[in-house]
């Protein structure tokens, strides 16, 4: 039987057309084959599913409280087999099928004729436990707009709760005579660890065969553990809300009940029918598809656009509107508003649409997207640069020019005693200084791969290389402002550890960064305060080559593509010399053909030996570890370096390859600002 698993009824609910081409995994590119390991491993989802074992029993292990087998027949046997042993049961992922439904439950609790379902996830909850504080987060009611007064599941929170429900039902058709509550299983940041290490207690593998391995230390039991920053929610009152109200999904039936739709998912999938979902703004962000299309595997994507808009191959050769840059209003309604009016390629826009405020100097958001639409129109190549908006800005600046780059993760089971989970770590930085003669040199770095706390650590060496420097200090985006945040927040509140310069560390950060929301007050931008070097390229320069992005490992080939003084100075073997010192290269050439004038593909991969142990479908569908997302690959090392039982040459195998990407980042925005000024002159 095709069975429609929770996993599938998720797809179904994103878009009933995923299920034929879930259904064939072997002809259609599907770019989410491995994500889920890798995202869990960065984020330490694995970890949370085997620490909630401990919140139901003693001793999972001893116990033996798993199904293990994944065949669907033999896990339903072992779980029936679990259940009949006696009036009372704990099971971690029991199986259980209802007509052409099958589940597997993270947690099943039987006693006598109650049952509690437990769905684990890593996502963070920080707020109250009563029955009333969960379901206001969980059940919105807008009181104004087109929606006012009609209730629905937060959008954050859709998927998880539409899932959990649909455990529910299965377990309630499957035991009719008993009373089922279903939970779910949250990391809690209202506690703290108590222990250091919790993480390292759950160690992880990858099996040959794609499937996980933890290995748990010996005799460890529930007391051993301490605090477990894990919390319960009881979703009875959701679950309820969501049966009795119609799923807006396209689906060819009247009635759009829970159960009518799950049924229906069921039957198309059953069938390997292709139901044909009217395009929306959410097909951009589709996983079947193939980027080397028509060369490649199948594309989903594309085969929808053929079908459904009657495009041809070479449609899909010009910019679609999913690349227009959407800026601080946001892509995703201009996008969606460009689909209701069928507009789905950027030259089928109006430059005059979008030009609507200017700011004062530069371009503004809506001058941006209109020089985006007007060059795409005109088949236009050339890069645009405000010279002289750049030369006023540079004469307002302090010279020399400093760079840093942060690498931060947050981990649902935190690393140290006394943290919370999804508490911020700052693990490694890079920094770069371009001097008043235009020499360049990588001044210093720092990367903490040990198991101790780096945050203070982490913030003692970036004051000891910036502060009573002169100059002007730059990052790309907020993230460096928001982690400087973060650690004057957790300095503020520290009781745990002994931080002798704690006052010169709040003044440090207080000079050099601005205060978000939660700190307004503490301290005003003062004259150091970093620049955001994105904020240049967005009122001053604009690439077609960058293809709307801004992200700096797409801005930074655009700017070796438009400047002729980059591309002869970077691609000689000249960084790592005399001439241009570095810490972690000699001799090194930035731009060549091989790497198609690209610095980051003349890097090797972070995860070089860990990738040789992904399956060979992983590395089919064109997946690489180090493009998940901007600084995914570092976060991802870092947590890998911690969860795994690594020998030391990998080790530092992965630590040399972590300072390579960091550095890079630092220099890529030297090699953007000496462009910058080039320009100008």
């Amino acid at each position: 039987m095709r069975y429609l698993t929770k996993s599938r009824f998720k797809l179904g609910l994103e878009c009933p057309t995923k299920l034929f081409y879930t259904n064939k995994k072997k002809i259609y590119a599907d770019s989410k084959i491995g994500d889920t390991f890798l995202e869990a491993l960065a984020e330490g989802g694995y970890q949370v599913g085997e620490l909630a074992k401990y919140l139901l029993s003693e001793d999972p292990y001893k116990e033996d409280i798993t199904v293990e087998t994944l065949d669907y027949t033999e896990s339903i046997n072992q779980t029936n087999q679990k259940i009949n042993a006696g009036p009372n049961c704990v099971i971690a992922e029991p199986a259980f099928a209802y007509k052409n439904l099958f589940i597997r439950v993270d947690l099943f609790e039987k006693m006598g004729n109650t049952i509690n379902i437990y769905e684990v996830k890593s996502k963070s909850w920080g707020h109250g436990y009563s029955r009333k504080q969960v379901n206001e987060i969980m059940i919105k009611t807008p009181t104004k707009g087109k929606e006012k007064g009609k209730s629905k599941l937060e959008d954050k929170w859709y998927f998880y709760l539409y899932d959990l429900a649909f455990q529910k039902y299965v377990v309630e058709k499957t035991f009719p005579d008993c009373q089922v509550n279903a939970y779910l299983v949250l990391a809690d940041k209202n506690k703290t660890t108590s222990i250091s290490g919790l993480n390292e207690i759950f160690k992880i593998k990858r099996k040959t065969n794609g499937t996980k391995e933890i290995k748990i230390k010996r005799n460890v039991t529930k007391d051993k553990l301490g605090i477990i920053p894990l919390c319960k929610l009881l979703m009875n009152d959701v679950c309820d809300f969501i049966y009795r109200t119609d799923i807006d999904i396209d689906l060819d039936i009247n009635n759009k009940s829970f159960e009518s739709v799950i049924f229906e998912l069921a039957r198309i999938y059953e069938n390997n029918d292709r139901h044909w979902t009217p395009i929306n703004k959410g097909c951009f962000n589709c996983q079947y598809i193939e980027k080397d299309f028509p060369n490649g595997l199948k594309s989903g994507f594309h085969e929808c656009f053929k079908h459904q808009l009657k495009f041809t191959n070479k449609d899909f050769n010009r910019p679609m509107i999913n690349e227009l840059w959407g800026g601080k209003a946001g892509a995703r309604s201009l996008v969606q508003e460009a689909i209701d009016e069928k507009l789905f390629f950027i030259d089928d826009l109006e430059p005059s649409s979008y030009a609507k405020k200017q700011h004062k100097a530069g371009l503004s958001p809506g001058g941006r997207r209109a020089l985006q639409i007007q060059k795409i129109k005109e088949k236009d190549n050339s890069f645009y640069i405000d010279r002289p908006g750049l030369q006023e800005f540079f004469e307002s600046l302090e010279k020399p020019f400093h760079f840093i780059d942060f690498e931060t993760t947050s981990v649902a089971i935190p690393f140290h005693k006394n943290r919370t989970p999804y508490e911020g770590i700052a693990f490694q930085y890079s920094y770069h200084i371009l001097n008043e003669d235009g020499s360049i040199e990588h001044k210093n770095q720092f990367l903490s791969a040990d198991n101790s706390f780096p945050n203070y650590r982490f913030l003692e060496s970036l004051m000891n290389d910036l502060d009573g420097k002169k100059g002007t200090i730059f990052r790309y985006h907020d993230h460096e402002n928001r982690f400087l945040n973060t650690i004057y927040q957790q300095l503020l509140d520290e009781q745990n550890i002994y931080v002798p310069e704690k006052e010169k560390l709040l003044s440090f950060v207080e000079r050099i960064s601005k205060p978000n929301r939660n700190l307004s007050g503490k301290w005003k931008k003062g004259k150091y305060c970093m620049v955001d070097l994105h904020e240049l390229i967005l009122n001053y320069y604009y690439s077609p080559h960058a293809k709307g992005s801004n992200s700096i490992k797409e801005i930074l080939p655009a700017i070796i593509n438009d400047s002729e003084y980059i591309r002869n100075k970077y691609s000689k073997a000249i960084y790592g010399t005399l001439e241009l010192p570095s810490l972690n290269f000699s001799n090194h050439t930035w731009i060549n053909n091989q790497n198609n004038n690209n610095p980051y593909k003349s890097l090797d991969p972070v995860f070089e030996e860990f990738s040789l142990e992904l399956d060979d479908e992983l590395k089919s569908k064109g997946i690489n570890i180090d493009s998940i997302s901007d600084g995914g690959a570092a976060m991802m090392s870092y947590a890998f370096l911690q969860f795994s039982d690594i020998g030391s040459q990998k080790k530092q195998s992965i630590e040399k390859a972590l300072l390579r990407y960091c550095e890079l980042d630092t220099m890529a925005m030297v090699m953007i600002m000496e462009a910058f000024i080039n320009w100008s002159k």
